[in-house]
């Protein structure tokens, strides 16, 4: 498997997750916001919700664009916007990564989902 090694977070651990968010703005990435919390605390749907809203907040959104790019690809009005792009990646050994994009901001959080992978020689 290869591993993107993009934008590694050396506090993220077993039992958390670590969120991120970048804005491209004049040629260049800046972040925007960079937070833990508990992954106990947190369903898998959740947590791209936080996703989907820091990409909507960070892109400055108005709300007609934010609720249409939450509709579903059905047939009808209004027409869904290409809001958000959804991918999943992993970032080292044991780790694993979920984005949200839009053609300016990208969000993801990191989780670890094999604690005997991830970092081994740092726990020992």
């Amino acid at each position: 498997m290869e591993y993107e090694n993009h934008e590694l977070c050396r506090k993220l651990e077993y039992g958390t997750l670590c969120f991120w968010a970048m804005r491209y703005s004049q040629g260049k990435f800046e972040e925007v916001t960079h937070e833990h919390g508990p992954a106990h605390r947190i369903s898998t749907d959740y947590a791209t919700g936080v996703l989907r809203s820091l990409v909507a907040r960070f892109s400055e959104w108005p709300g007609q664009y934010i609720v249409w790019s939450h509709l579903n690809e059905r047939g009808g009005g209004p027409e869904c916007y290409p809001g958000f792009r959804c991918n999943t990646t992993y970032p080292e050994p044991g780790a694993m990564r979920q984005y949200v994009t839009s053609p300016t901001v990208t969000a993801w959080y990191d989780s670890v989902v094999s604690k005997p992978r991830f970092r081994p020689a740092a726990t020992e």
